[in-house]
């Protein structure tokens, strides 16, 4: 307990502070790179501009005329679409006819509502079923209902993805990787159901397209916003996995090279039996190193060299313990590290986002406030000025009578 789940996950730790801190380096060292090229492009830029406008003064304004004169006038794409957008209301600003703008709206409520996202999950999760009760050996009545349940969902899917399409858009349909992702296994899905009914007895192919409908079950990321998020942390992080993974590999062909040099020959057990692990070879160097660095019965391999080569026991125990450590201890673990940082990284992105929208909640809100505010003053401003333009007009209709009343004395 204390080794195992004290120790060794204490290492994982103080590995994780030493990769932080290297990390936020390299991230503010490549923030100073970015904000010098920023300043560097910006300069590049008004240098541009002050001579384009050197040059467009001293440019020849006739020569420009006489070029806006032979230009003939061309139709814009709002003209050619609004030829061919005769049957309806031509919105100018969407670029789109008005019907297909309504249409794709009453399609996004359906798609982004609730009942529809519940409703996909729970085809996923039944389809998941489906494939579930594959079995050897099944019985013919299981395989025609199965073989109907994959037409049903394979429509329903393409359904789904049509209308995904409408209420989006191709173009924003297709920004989203997850969409390209659910788009390839319905074509996938389509093309096997495809082949499926034209094509009599299963061949190779129609077996391999079958194993597609498996990928049906990562549909549910697409509807799953914390998986999501995860999902895309790991795949963030694969840049600096790839680096430790090279590392990894050199450290496991540098050890291989090494069993190979002290422990080559042929190697027996306890039993007297021959072992499949040995050094003969450096492919089985590196797989008898793979075994021992995943943690597999390694002290098996090391009391087993230690039996074929007694005069090198210290060597074989320095081996083998060093290996451990380095390899699997500290370059094993060091993949953790590395995803545990990513984590931080998204869950501090997370909380920094969602500070973010309550700051500019509050900003609205008292932007608001103080448009009110204004408003009212401008009202109580107004309200008072049209009182003193009343009493101004009623003292001067009083002045106009007292003046009318001495004339008529008079």
């Amino acid at each position: 307990m204390f080794g195992a789940l004290f120790v060794l996950n204490l290492m994982v730790a103080v590995q994780f502070n030493y990769l932080d801190d290297a990390m936020n380096q390299v991230a503010a060292q490549q923030e100073k790179e970015r904000l010098a090229a920023e300043i560097e492009k910006r300069d590049t830029q008004m240098q541009q501009e002050l001579t384009d406008k050197i040059v467009a003064a001293n440019g020849d304004a006739e020569e420009e005329a006489l070029q806006k004169k032979k230009k003939k006038p061309r139709k814009t794409l709002q003209q050619h679409l609004r030829q061919r957008c005769a049957c309806c209301f031509f919105d100018a600003q969407k670029c789109c006819c008005r019907c297909w703008l309504d249409m794709s709206a009453h399609f996004k409520k359906i798609v982004q509502s609730p009942r529809f996202t519940f409703l996909i999950v729970l085809l996923i999760l039944l389809n998941s079923v489906v494939l579930a009760t594959e079995h050897y050996e099944q019985p013919d009545w299981l395989s025609e209902t199965q073989d109907i349940a994959n037409i049903v969902f394979t429509v329903l899917f393409a359904f789904e993805m049509v209308f995904s399409m409408i209420a989006l858009g191709i173009k924003d349909y297709f920004a989203d990787g997850f969409n390209i992702f659910d788009s390839i296994i319905v074509v996938l899905s389509l093309i096997d159901l495809g082949i499926t009914l034209t094509s009599s007895g299963g061949s190779g192919f129609i077996t391999v397209l079958r194993g597609f409908r498996l990928l049906r079950i990562f549909k549910l990321v697409k509807k799953w916003t914390t998986l999501q998020q995860l999902l895309k942390t790991i795949i963030s992080s694969l840049s600096a996995i790839s680096n430790l993974a090279v590392l990894s590999l050199l450290f496991l062909f540098v050890y291989s090279l090494i069993g190979k040099q002290f422990f080559y020959g042929q190697m027996v057990d306890l039993k007297g039996e021959v072992t499949r692990y040995h050094f003969n070879s450096t492919v089985d160097s590196m797989i008898t190193m793979f075994i021992v660095l995943t943690g597999e019965n390694w002290n098996y391999v090391m009391t087993t060299v230690i039996n074929a080569y007694p005069e090198k026991m210290y060597l074989a125990v320095f081996f083998f313990v060093s290996a451990i450590l380095i390899g699997n201890f500290m370059l094993l673990n060091l993949f953790l590290a590395i995803l545990l940082k990513f984590l931080q990284d998204a869950v501090d992105e997370v909380r920094v986002s969602e500070l973010k929208d309550k700051e500019q909640k509050r900003l609205a809100l008292q932007r608001d406030r103080e448009m009110a505010i204004e408003v009212e003053k401008k009202q109580k401003q107004v309200f008072h000025n049209s009182i003193y333009q009343n009493e101004a007009k009623a003292q001067e209709n009083s002045n106009q009578g007292v003046a009318a009343n001495g004339a008529g004395e008079e």
